[in-house]
């Protein structure tokens, strides 16, 4: 039983670090060269890091950080299980491959951001196939549910919370930029339920 269950525990960081590796593939190697933008907390980490310089790798470890204690209180100490561990390794895998000088495509925005799309959207799927999480939007819409709106559906608050941080990139990066990342979002949907499942 022991043995099962350390293969299972070995089987699960594998698969996670692979989920992690691709995400953070897309963010370094497609998205952040190109220009372009996400929502999330990636995003949203992006964003601030135009206006303050901040590396986007440190600015998501410490939003992660208010997420995991906001999830503590909140939700309790089973729901911070589920997200403590890719809190620190996803910003982490993040960092480490911003050393690596790399861009996968060039010269091509919408071609960038099918395959950003693309790539992400099957990153984040594997993570959620295994019952894990980034502990991002979907973990503040989980809050936010909780405490101040319970009658909305989680994938709406979501929804609005991708929204406002796609409103924002559209006055940092301009509209332009922001509608390609509309356009993503649909694609990284698909692509994640197609990993899920």
């Amino acid at each position: 039983m022991e043995k099962i269950n350390l293969k299972n525990f070995i089987n699960n960081i594998v698969y996670l670090t692979v989920g992690c590796v691709i995400t953070a593939f897309s963010v370094n190697y497609i998205l952040k060269p190109n220009g372009l933008i996400t929502s999330g907390i990636t995003g949203l980490a992006i964003i601030i890091e135009k206006y303050t310089n901040i590396n986007y790798s440190y600015i998501y470890y410490f939003a992660t950080f208010i997420i995991l204690i906001g999830t503590y209180l909140i939700m309790g100490k089973k729901e911070v299980m589920k997200i403590i561990f890719l809190s620190i390794l996803y910003p982490t895998v993040l960092l480490v491959m911003q050393n690596f000088e790399f861009q996968f495509v060039e010269n091509d925005i919408f071609l960038a951001m099918v395959y950003f799309s693309i790539f992400y959207g099957a990153g984040v799927g594997m993570i959620l196939r295994k019952g894990f999480s980034f502990g991002g939007t979907d973990t503040i819409a989980r809050i936010l549910n909780k405490k101040l709106f319970p009658a909305v559906n989680v994938s709406y608050l979501m929804m609005a919370i991708d929204g406002i941080v796609l409103t924002i990139a559209a006055f940092a990066f301009g509209m332009n930029i922001a509608l390609y990342s509309v356009i993503g979002q649909m694609i990284i949907t698909k692509a994640c339920d197609y990993a899920m499942f």
